[in-house]
């Protein structure tokens, strides 16, 4: 058994106890067709499904940042769906952070001030 999934995005909801869980034919027509496409031997015939939810920034890139007015405060968000594949990158950069006050680490375009600055 292997586990594929479509990350696009999917709905906006407003309240997470109302979430649909049920698994549409619509979700499952672009999973199966990459299934087929990509892994040949594998079988697209779905045994299980579930709906995620998750948190996502408007440029769909996590924030990794200083917390603006409390300085010991180092934040970390929005990783939900993809952000486990670079655990490791960003545990160096929080420890580099919360023990220098900065990191040598290219991280820079996931501050907050990228979404101050387009009036977010």
């Amino acid at each position: 058994m292997i586990k594929v999934a479509e990350h696009t995005g999917g709905e906006t909801v407003e309240d997470p106890s109302g979430v649909d869980r049920a698994l549409r034919e619509s979700d499952t027509i672009s999973v199966s067709e990459f299934v087929t496409a990509h892994l040949p031997a594998a079988s697209s015939r779905i045994v299980d499904h579930s709906v995620c939810m998750y948190t996502m920034t408007p440029d769909a890139h996590f924030v990794v940042d200083k917390h603006p007015t409390c300085a010991r405060v180092v934040i970390a968000a929005g990783f939900s769906g993809h952000g486990f594949k670079l655990a490791p990158l960003i545990g160096e950069a929080l420890a580099d952070i919360a023990l220098d006050g900065e990191t040598s680490l290219p991280i820079g375009f996931l501050g907050l001030d990228r979404l101050r600055d387009n009036g977010r």
